[in-house]
């Protein structure tokens, strides 16, 4: 049986934090929208997969290795399958 699930959380720092992708310091003087993590899993009964995406600038590998690993192994799902992206947003962190 296919099986899908999503979850939304909202990670905007507090204000003052410093935002991505300028080649200047530039800090967060208020919040237009929320910055969040959107994650979709599925599974056909065998397999699962989950995608992560972020409204940041990026996803470092180093970064996100460490957060796949924690899922795989609280999730039972194999690291290889469990995935993440950065929408390349700026004005975000």
């Amino acid at each position: 049986m296919f099986q899908a699930g999503f979850a939304r959380v909202d990670v905007t720092p507090p204000l003052g934090s410093p935002l991505a992708g300028y080649p200047m310091e530039r800090l967060a003087t208020k919040v237009w929208d929320p910055i969040e993590l959107n994650c979709v899993a599925f599974s056909d009964g065998e397999s699962t997969a989950v995608l992560i995406t972020s409204d940041f600038l990026y996803v470092m590998e180093s970064a996100a290795t460490p957060i796949r690993k924690m899922i795989s192994e609280k999730c039972d799902i194999p690291m290889d399958n469990v995935f993440m992206q950065g929408l390349h947003q700026h004005t975000s962190i």
